[in-house]
């Protein structure tokens, strides 16, 4: 079964654990989802994102005021992330949105930054992949591999 996580103003950390699909609305507090095929986030989100089976999508206009972490899928930046965004496992990073923090990919995919990605701190490619930079890309820190 699927489920819709909608507009949520709870004062302390709410954690998802159903399969989800769709967008998530504003959410204050951590989200932490488990299994299943996508979670978009076009809105705002207060806490830090985790993932353990999600692929997760920062849509253009949505932001994460926190931390992004994924284990075992793929993160795509389209808005911004406060925090930094690290991917573990199977799967890869692609951004072409603002990370304020760092940008890590420790598994088997490639970094990507494409288009106007801004990072503002360092970024490093500790898997068997590729870290690809396009010519527009903004990077404030270092570009580190083999970390």
């Amino acid at each position: 079964p699927h489920s819709t996580l909608t507009h949520s103003s709870a004062a302390s950390d709410v954690y998802k654990r159903q399969k989800y699909t769709g967008p998530v609305g504003d959410f204050d507090g951590d989200l932490e989802l488990s299994a299943g095929p996508v979670c978009n986030i076009g809105s705002d989100i207060s806490g830090n994102v985790t993932s353990d089976g999600h692929r997760i999508v920062i849509a253009p206009g949505g932001s994460v005021d926190g931390n992004v972490e994924v284990n075992g899928r793929s993160i795509e930046i389209r808005g911004t992330v406060g925090g930094n965004v690290t991917q573990l496992g199977p799967g890869g990073v692609l951004v072409r949105g603002s990370v304020d923090g760092n940008a890590v990919e420790y598994g088997s995919g490639d970094l990507r930054l494409r288009g106007t990605a801004a990072i503002k701190g360092n970024v490093g490619e500790c898997g068997a992949g590729d870290c690809i930079i396009g010519p527009a890309v903004f990077i404030d820190g270092t570009i580190e591999g083999g970390c």
